[in-house]
């Protein structure tokens, strides 16, 4: 059990030091109808920790492995559960252009 907690922890601040680096120098991004870019793409496969083949399934149940240790209610920040749901729907959006 302490040691499940540790890595969700080194999980989380591995998480959040890397969306803190990658959005420095950058303007506001994404946003619903536009075009998903290929940068976006490649930090949502991070974001999940996906490789780049995965299909919608694995999309999906990235996010929910992922959300059920992140989610707010259960000990998550709302920073980093949105940082998920932006991934998943940059990812299923970009699976559905193909």
């Amino acid at each position: 059990m302490r040691f499940q907690l540790l890595v969700i922890i080194a999980l989380a601040i591995a998480i959040m030091w890397y969306l803190r680096t990658s959005r420095r120098g950058r303007g506001n991004q994404g946003g619903a109808g536009r075009d998903v870019g290929e940068n976006a793409v490649r930090k949502a496969y991070q974001v999940l920790g996906l490789d780049e083949g995965a299909t919608e399934a694995d999309v999906i149940a990235a996010h929910r492995r992922l959300m059920t240790k992140m989610h707010p209610d259960h000990g998550g920040s709302d920073y980093l559960a949105s940082e998920i749901n932006q991934a998943k729907e940059t990812l299923i959006r970009h699976l559905k252009r193909r």
